[in-house]
């Protein structure tokens, strides 16, 4: 069952400033609130929207950090993935040789499922039956990537949901292990918090045939890690991409999304060094959220 969509918001207690001067800068200005990304400042994806001819149901949509215009990717609409077993993302086409300095910043937060009962009215709101079965509690896998253009991954940050109690709602500490990617290998450096906003820089520099590269995330908690990219120097970056991950679902017997999603804005790829930081630390990011069943 879907229903009309309403207002999603996103309330942050500190704003976080922005980079001029850099090769891209995705500030999502021109993107509605709980309106589809596709097509919006160059933002593509890798399977349409659905629709019922009168509703679209994104994947990816628009959403707000503070009073900041920000794009998500997620379950918040539609719980259904595109296809079965297949990962959605976002996509914006960039040309970039990882043959030069590149640093790349965003900020972001992953807000949990809360999920919806049989009549499509989500957690918490009025009227809903916590009695029956309640369905979009799945928590996914995120991931930040950038690709090139046979859609090999270069670099990327996945985010994967620590196993714990089966209620998303009992608790407001669900967590995600985030790791570093590349050629789908991954590494965990750290953990992070449901609904709190993060800062993250990542910086590629060439380094003979290799490339080495640092990032970091900072927020509640925060890392700095580094490595180097082997023999990846004469790749070229064509795309960042923002995805999420299907899981099974005990509830539905099929690969599904839950309703969390990762909210993301200014976006900044500088190609040369840079001395334009995102200044600040994270601060909490909550969303007021309402779910819809597929």
């Amino acid at each position: 069952m879907k229903a009309h969509p309403l207002i999603l918001t996103a309330l942050a207690i500190w704003p976080l400033s922005q980079l001029h001067a850099s090769v891209y800068l995705s500030d999502f200005s021109g993107l509605s609130v709980n309106g589809a990304l596709e097509g919006v400042d160059g933002w593509q994806q890798n399977e349409p929207n659905e629709t019922d001819g009168t509703y679209v149901y994104p994947l990816a949509f628009g959403s707000l950090i503070g009073s900041n215009p920000a794009a998500a990717v997620g379950g918040y609409f539609l719980t259904d993935p595109p296809n079965p077993n297949t990962e959605f993302h976002a996509y914006h086409a960039l040309s970039l040789q990882a043959s030069r300095q590149l640093t790349l910043s965003m900020n972001f937060a992953i807000n949990d499922s809360t999920g919806f009962d049989s009549n499509g009215i989500g957690y918490g709101e009025p009227g809903f039956d916590g009695s029956g079965t309640i369905y979009g509690q799945e928590r996914n896998s995120f991931r930040i990537g950038l690709h090139n253009a046979l859609n090999e991954e270069f670099f990327a940050l996945v985010f994967d949901p620590v196993v714990g109690d089966p209620d998303p709602n009992a608790s407001p500490d669900d967590a995600w292990n985030v790791s570093w990617s590349t050629g789908g290998v991954k590494t965990t450096v750290m953990g992070i918090y449901e609904s709190q906003l993060h800062t993250l820089t990542m910086s590629f520099s060439p380094d003979g045939d290799d490339v080495d590269f640092s990032f970091s995330i900072a927020g509640l908690n925060t890392a700095t890690t580094g490595g180097t990219l082997t023999g990846l120097s004469d790749e070229e970056i064509t795309e960042i991409q923002v995805g999420i991950s299907p899981t099974y679902s005990s509830v539905t017997d099929s690969q599904q999304l839950g309703t969390n999603h990762l909210v993301f804005n200014n976006l900044v790829v500088i190609p040369e060094p840079s001395s334009l930081m995102l200044a600040g630390s994270g601060v909490m990011a909550l969303m007021v959220r309402r779910r819809r069943r597929a």
